[in-house]
């Protein structure tokens, strides 16, 4: 018992997504002190996304004295919006960037995705004459490096 940490009742304000190191995105908040003062800051990796008000505060989660460990979270009930108005915008302005990061990756990923799968006939070719020929399979890297550094002609452009 004495490895548990304590946690208790705490209020939290919801700030939005935030780049994580080694992840995409993770959910930010503020723990309310007692006072309804801000204190620690905690970064979250949830599973999915929440239905978070960014700059609403909730009620309903533990937490340990560090912010490292909480519980209750995806209970937590809205109690309303932090009074300070300009904090608010500020925090949904730098959730609003990472939604627009993850988009547009989304969005590469996307076209990545598709450009490979056109590719594949050209692909599957190069490697059978890599097995077969290895000079004409030369001459196919070259021939398609060409063709890609080959500015388009009107007709191609429309």
């Amino acid at each position: 018992m004495a490895d548990e940490e304590v946690k208790e009742s705490r209020d939290f304000i919801y700030i939005g997504r935030r780049a994580g190191e080694n992840c995409p995105y993770v959910d930010c908040v503020v723990w309310l002190n007692p006072d309804r003062s801000q204190g620690t800051r905690a970064a979250y990796l949830f599973k999915k996304k929440r239905g978070w008000l960014v700059g609403g505060v909730y009620t309903g989660a533990k937490v340990t004295a560090d912010g490292s460990s909480a519980t209750g979270m995806s209970d937590a009930m809205f109690t309303g919006p932090w009074p300070d108005k300009v904090e608010r915008l500020q925090w949904e302005a730098e959730t609003s960037q990472i939604d627009q990061r993850l988009a547009a990756k989304k969005l590469r990923e996307k076209y990545h995705s598709e450009m490979e799968t056109q590719l594949l006939p050209l692909r599957q070719t190069y490697q059978r004459l890599l097995r077969a020929d290895f000079t004409t399979a030369q001459a196919l890297d070259q021939l398609v490096l060409a063709v890609l550094h080959k500015p388009l002609t009107a007709a191609e452009k429309e």
